[in-house]
């Protein structure tokens, strides 16, 4: 994903509404794990049957985690970053202390309205670009419920879509067009006052025609 090729947020937005390029993103993206179960696995992170989190612990990952659970049920797509080290001493960043305070220290509620995705559609039809809303940042938590799970070095982000009927709606569509749909997220932490801007993307990460027929199913505990 080219992080530059999405506006955000300057550092003068609260006065003069201007968004430009991000910088690169804050977070190194290491999996996008897809895979279906009759189970919801609402915390993925300590998923003994998905493996996700685990394999890479077992490959010698041990840097912090920011992990994010769209949940279809049966369509899981779990997407893994590295954070980056809040170490102090080092430079002081906006987006970077911004972050690492709504991993750290923020609470549930204030993470729910500060998360925010800029989706983009760079193949697909023309009702799934319309109903997405491409290039337009949205706060994940105004419409879709979001649970948060913080342990071991880990923040997860789970997102139930099916309980969003607009949202579900979407995603469906989106599921049974899979093959032909090219999809890019961007995700952003808002910054909402002057010493939070400007804004950098956190991480993103693209699906391209994807064959859900061939996804490895899993039997959730």
């Amino acid at each position: 994903l080219d992080a530059s090729s999405y506006a955000v947020r300057g550092s003068h937005y609260l006065t003069d509404k201007e968004k430009l390029p991000s910088l690169n993103e804050l977070a190194e993206l290491l999996v996008v794990d897809i895979f279906t179960s009759d189970q919801d696995v609402q915390q993925v992170s300590s998923s003994e049957a998905a493996k996700t989190v685990r394999r890479l612990r077992r490959d010698g990952e041990q840097r912090q985690l920011f992990v994010v659970n769209f949940r279809l049920v049966p369509l899981h797509v779990v997407v893994v970053w590295a954070l980056p080290d809040f170490a102090q001493g080092a430079q002081p960043e906006p987006s970077k202390d911004l972050l690492r305070r709504f991993v750290t220290s923020m609470d549930d509620e204030e993470r729910r309205k500060r998360l925010k995705v800029i989706p983009r559609l760079p193949a697909g039809p023309w009702l799934v670009r319309r109903m997405l809303g491409e290039n337009m940042p949205a706060i994940l938590g105004r419409n879709i419920p979001l649970e948060f799970y913080a342990a071991d070095n880990v923040l997860e982000v789970s997102i139930s879509i099916s309980k969003s009927p607009a949202v579900n709606q979407v995603s469906r569509l989106m599921y049974s067009a899979a093959r032909s749909i090219d999809l890019e997220l961007a995700f952003v932490i808002e910054g909402q006052t002057e010493e939070e801007l400007p804004e950098r993307v956190l991480g993103g990460f693209r699906i391209s025609f994807l064959d859900v027929s061939c996804l490895r199913n899993i039997i959730a505990e």
